[in-house]
């Protein structure tokens, strides 16, 4: 049986099961990620062996590119699970089994972004009004440029990022986070927070 790098792997049968051949898991702990991009990242390459009934290890680009067209025709997921299914992949590819990623037989899909929904003053006003916040809290707001951001393993900055960094006044404080974590990639989306300070009825 090929050797593979996965915390699940294929029996002789054909099944998946578990095994303790935690390489891969650990490759991602070493990278710090959070355990729910642990977790989707290693379900993502069990499933991808799975659907094939073959070690990944013995898959290449046609068979991702196959795996990726079935996620999106077949499953009808969303643009941003396949690019998350694609990292993943990539993540399992290039760290754990050392391979030359496939850039040209797997193409990184374009992030089509919808124009944003410009709010009334009467929405904001009611937004503000629901919140809970009291004397002296602040309210922050902020744009998915934030969040979004990608790093070079296909790992996003996310909510828990922004909620470590939240407390920071100066936005070029989270500029530098952010452009630590993209590195060496540069911060290309927009980036907009605000913040609201609770101060009593007017």
């Amino acid at each position: 049986m090929p050797l593979c790098h996965l915390d699940r792997v294929l029996d002789t049968e054909g099944g998946v099961h578990d095994t303790p051949t935690p390489t891969h898991a650990e490759d991602l702990r070493l990278r710090n990620f959070y355990r729910r991009t642990i977790r989707r990242y290693t379900h993502t390459v069990a499933e991808f062996a799975k659907y094939f009934h073959k070690s990944p290890d013995q898959l290449g680009p046609d068979h991702i590119r196959a795996f990726l067209l079935h996620l999106l025709n077949g499953r009808k997921l969303a643009w941003g699970t396949i690019q998350g299914a694609r990292s993943a992949l990539k993540f399992f590819y290039t760290r754990t089994l050392k391979q030359a990623w496939f850039d040209q037989e797997i193409i990184k899909p374009e992030v089509r972004r919808k124009l944003p929904t410009v709010w009334s003053r009467e929405e904001v006003c009611a937004l503000l009004d629901a919140t809970t916040n009291r004397l002296g809290e602040r309210l922050l707001l902020a744009t998915d440029g934030i969040t979004e951001a990608e790093n070079s393993a296909g790992e996003l900055f996310g909510d828990l990022r922004l909620s470590a960094v939240a407390h920071y006044e100066d936005i070029d404080a989270i500029l530098d986070c952010l452009a630590r974590f993209q590195a060496p990639n540069p911060v290309q989306d927009d980036i907009t927070r605000i913040d609201v300070d609770y101060t009593g009825n007017a």
